[in-house]
């Protein structure tokens, strides 16, 4: 959080830091005199005494829905680190509530404001893609075991490499598929390296762990209403040659290829095969996402700008998720039953401009 949210936050002349709260009392105090913030040892005296317009919600996994509705019913803009909820219940009461109280809910998937995905989605849009047929969402490390129990504590996290790194690559496919409706899937989890110290990152730096309860490894198959087909793989750690981040989405006319942050467009021209890759400037990727998110919250909108992740979004991406814990709990195939008012509601509103790319 520090790397990332909080050096864009403090860049934005439009937006003001002013309090923070944590029950680490050593971290809080850092943090503190880093910022020059208030300080609070319960995020609801926080609430009750700052009335804030928004909150960063960044807490172990299975309490962001629950502080992120205490915000919400405070009255503030929410945005939470990813998974938004750890069950679809959550996540179903999370997105309603936010309708409800005419507030934005923005799921922190960051990779979506990268140029590459941008240009991307203007392909989609532009139609040069086609009738999307399949997609391959892929995020797997070598040495990835995180450190922190927050993040292996079944407890405190309750999934393991699909909720922290595969929901990354999930939400980009969905976002380059325009969000087709999942109704059955398949997965598989595996718990290989729990208690293998050389498999462990050294992230986060101020925590130790040395073993896991939850998965490394999780692999799914998803069948789509339309009839499209995605492959998930994530993956803590493995044997192979290198880490990677990867998502491709292939239509009949076209197709893109996401590597990390490096985009490739393959099409036919005059009946030859072409593949290119569009040109793309620097970026400081959370400075353009608290822009949006900040102009969004000043312009009085009540959904997540573009191309933000929605709570309907998110929730939807949460069911793909736990269809595949279910499945692989179960050991076979499982349906997934998406609520109408939740596939109906999937876009940005008024928010969204079309086919915009920050250079």
């Amino acid at each position: 959080m520090q790397e990332g949210h909080l050096p864009a936050i403090r860049e934005l002349e439009t937006v003001r830091l002013v309090a923070v709260a944590d029950v680490d009392e050593r971290r809080l105090k850092l943090f503190q005199e880093k910022f020059g913030v208030r300080a609070y040892r319960d995020y609801s005296e926080m609430l009750a005494r700052e009335s804030p317009d928004a909150v960063l919600v960044a807490v172990p996994h299975t309490l962001h829905a629950r502080v992120a509705s205490d915000v919400l019913n405070a009255g503030a803009h929410v945005y939470v680190e990813k998974p938004m909820a750890t069950t679809v219940e959550d996540a179903l009461t999370l997105a309603d509530l936010a309708r409800k109280k005419a507030r934005i809910l923005m799921v922190g998937h960051e990779h979506r404001f990268g140029q590459g995905t941008l240009i991307a989605r203007k392909f989609l849009e532009g139609g040069r893609l086609g009738k999307i047929y399949y997609a391959r969402a892929e995020y797997v490390r070598r040495r990835g075991l995180p450190a922190g129990p927050t993040f292996v504590s079944k407890e405190l996290a309750r999934g393991g490499a699909l909720f922290d790194i595969g929901s990354h690559v999930i939400d980009l496919a969905m976002f380059l598929s325009d969000f087709p409706i999942p109704v059955k899937i398949k997965g598989v989890t595996y718990q290989n390296f729990s208690d293998r110290p050389e498999m462990f990152s050294n992230y986060p730096k101020t925590q130790r762990s040395t073993r896991t309860e939850v998965e490394d490894t999780a692999l799914g198959m998803v069948t789509f209403a339309n009839g499209m087909t995605m492959f998930v793989e994530a993956s803590w750690a493995s044997y192979i040659k290198a880490d990677r981040r990867h998502v491709a989405v292939m239509g009949d006319r076209g197709g893109v290829d996401l590597e990390g942050n490096d985009l490739s467009f393959m099409t036919t021209l005059d009946g030859e095969f072409l593949n290119s890759q569009p040109i793309q400037g620097q970026q400081f990727l959370y400075l353009d996402i608290w822009r949006r998110f900040s102009e969004a919250v000043a312009s009085g909108l009540d959904v997540a700008p573009f191309p933000g992740t929605t709570a309907e979004q998110g929730a939807l991406e949460l069911m793909i998720m736990d269809a595949i814990y279910r499945s692989a709990q179960r050991g076979a195939e499982v349906e997934v039953e998406v609520p109408s008012s939740l596939s109906k509601d999937l876009g940005w509103g008024d928010s969204k401009p079309r086919a915009e790319v920050r250079g």
